[in-house]
């Protein structure tokens, strides 16, 4: 089942690729680029997360919109509950 998040990102909640701490990324598409990707979603609502765990995930992304390389997959736009990233084959 395919859930748009915005304009551009849409999610296919059918196809779960991992789970961690605290989000699940699954398989999405890049309606601007028309290619996959991967969506990690944040499980619980934001103003339900603790201010470590905000801290834990604003340093991610600032950690992921700085690097760069071949081995490490990019973050490609930042939504309020969801970060698209290029998904690996």
């Amino acid at each position: 089942m395919w859930i748009d998040l915005d304009s551009r990102f849409q999610l296919n909640q059918s196809r779960a690729l991992g789970s961690g701490g605290f989000a699940e990324v699954y398989a999405g598409w890049d309606n601007q680029k028309n290619e996959e990707v991967a969506v990690k979603i944040i499980k619980k609502p934001y103003r339900e997360l603790t201010s470590e765990e905000k801290s834990d995930i604003n340093q991610e992304i600032i950690f992921m919109s700085n690097i760069k390389h071949d081995r490490c997959v990019n973050l490609i736009a930042k939504g309020t509950f969801y970060m698209p990233i290029q998904k690996q084959s």
